[in-house]
């Protein structure tokens, strides 16, 4: 279980990383598809917040102005890392 756990979070920094790099102008697609597949998987792990804020992004990519992406994008991210570090101070076996 924790090797699932690192590969998530490995793969969640990727993908943010990925979310933060774009040219939302150029990438709409790319973005909503990105914030489809992380939002899956954080959905899957308990990270409602993370969800929540790549489900605004997902839904609404065609019509969503830079600033409510970059604001939902900063709130996933955020969220995303909290929920790590919340995570890993409760199972000791996930801090490596």
């Amino acid at each position: 279980m924790a090797e699932l756990f690192h590969e998530f979070v490995e793969d969640g920094v990727e993908r943010i990383n990925t979310l933060k790099a774009a040219s939302f102008e150029a990438d709409k697609d790319m973005l909503g598809n990105e914030s489809h597949k992380l939002k899956g998987s954080s959905s899957n792990f308990g990270y409602a917040k993370v969800a929540t804020a790549l489900a605004n992004i997902e839904d609404n990519i065609n019509t969503i102005t830079l600033e409510a992406f970059k604001a939902s994008q900063s709130e996933a991210e955020s969220a995303f890392f909290a929920s790590t570090e919340e995570v890993k101070s409760k199972y000791v076996a996930l801090q490596n």
